[in-house]
């Protein structure tokens, strides 16, 4: 397939002209102490050069749509699964487990004649449960 390189090279010599041009333009309208220029242009053209003066908005517009919701969404995760989900899941086997243990020291005194009857009730338990 044969190429065709004087049409490349013209593509390169545009897109280097457009730059140069471009390169220059920025600088007589925005460098080198020339306001005047700058100011005639926001003269005839204020919300074009409102919008270039911005850098087109690209910071408040990529805060507005991801850094204020990726906020938002930080605080809920935190405020709500964290802080109540989370938390109140971990707490809550805390909680049950102090319970628990409390419940148990309760039969555990030390003495032969507790086991023995805790022994008893639970004997006693099974046995109905097969029974009935």
């Amino acid at each position: 397939m044969a190429h065709n390189h004087g049409l490349e090279g013209g593509l390169m010599a545009l897109s280097l002209g457009l730059a140069v041009l471009s390169i220059g333009c920025t600088w007589m309208l925005w460098g080198g102490g020339k306001d005047k220029l700058r100011d005639i242009f926001s003269e005839k053209s204020p919300w074009l050069h409102d919008l270039l003066w911005n850098k087109w908005y690209v910071d408040e517009i990529y805060d507005r749509l991801i850094v204020q919701p990726l906020i938002q969404s930080s605080r809920f995760c935190w405020k709500v699964i964290d802080a109540r989900v989370i938390d109140g899941v971990v707490n809550g086997v805390g909680w049950a487990a102090r319970a628990l243990g409390f419940i148990v020291s309760m039969f555990q005194t030390g003495t032969v004649n507790m086991y023995a009857f805790v022994l008893t009730i639970g004997a006693l338990i099974i046995l109905g449960v097969s029974v009935f």
